[in-house]
């Protein structure tokens, strides 16, 4: 007969030395004996885990837990609700209305629901924004309707040229009045175009920054929807191309001198003083061509 003797590896020896310690405590702490650590913990209030669920199956809770799994208005004011969320006790002006709960208000304060709601946009961008595209081509028609009718609701139709009762404050002329929100009233239209172009000639760096920050924060978008609309209107593009071209020789641009010298003398990046120079030399040459072409009687 071969007896065969098992040898345990060094995993099964820490295992069966951690039982032996766990048993150990057990019984330790059936006599009433505590280690230091548990008697520090017990003294703050802080429980482990197997405690806890044992003292919960006696029907013993802490006050935390009966706070959190208590009635949302149980305790509160009259008027006043608990945030599910954070805890605090508000007054029922401070939560959505929702039919689905007994309250008839939702479970969390407008902030809690603002702060959870941002939180799902950040993380959910792309599909948010793929599922509205997505709505907006399956109920354009719809959209666009429910736009013109808000439209005429909330500002007042101007049907003649004049208001009743109404005379712009800054002309004195009885012209066509333009209302703000809720029907407000700002002017006639005159005075608030010639408003927007004093406005425009006095800050015309601000208006280049902001085309500028517009154009590189929607730069490729503009560049997709560009490239779509001259595959599909390649007559009006050559058009466009065509004009843009007779303005850049007309006004001599430096882009357009910039080509010329590097067409005529071979210099790609030529300073400004040069451009400046070639510039002149290409108005006298036009000027020169024009006098060519009418000769004086």
């Amino acid at each position: 007969m071969v007896t065969v003797r098992m040898v345990k590896t060094l995993d099964d020896r820490a295992r069966d030395d951690r039982a032996r310690d766990a048993r150990w405590r057990y019984e330790q702490r059936k006599k009433g004996i505590f280690t230091k650590e548990t008697e520090i913990r017990r003294a703050e209030g802080k429980h482990t885990a197997s405690w806890r669920y044992n003292q919960r199956k006696k029907g013993i809770f802490t006050e935390e837990t009966k706070r959190q799994h208590s009635s949302p208005t149980e305790g509160c004011a009259k008027g006043h609700k608990r945030c599910s969320s954070c805890r605090e006790e508000k007054a029922a002006e401070f939560f959505h209305k929702n039919k689905a709960h007994k309250s008839g208000l939702s479970q969390c304060c407008n902030s809690c629901t603002s702060k959870s709601d941002k939180a799902y946009r950040e993380k959910n961008k792309e599909k948010l924004i793929e599922y509205k595209r997505q709505y907006y081509q399956e109920n354009k028609e719809r959209l666009r309707a429910y736009g013109k009718e808000q439209n005429r609701l909330s500002v007042p139709q101007v049907t003649k040229n004049l208001v009743p009762g109404e005379v712009c404050k800054k002309c004195g002329g009885a012209k066509l009045i333009s209302y703000g929100p809720e029907g407000r009233w700002t002017g006639c239209r005159d005075c608030k175009n010639s408003n927007k172009k004093e406005w425009s000639k006095k800050n015309p760096e601000r208006i280049r920054e902001n085309k500028s920050r517009d154009y590189e924060k929607h730069k490729e978008k503009r560049m997709a929807q560009q490239k779509i609309w001259r595959k599909a209107n390649p007559e009006k593009r050559a058009v466009q191309v065509k004009k843009r071209n007779l303005r850049i020789c007309k006004d001599l641009t430096d882009a357009y001198v910039r080509g010329q010298i590097a067409s005529k003398i071979g210099v790609k990046n030529p300073p400004q003083e040069l451009i400046e120079a070639k510039r002149v030399q290409l108005r006298i040459t036009r000027v020169l061509r024009e006098m060519v072409k009418t000769p004086a009687n």
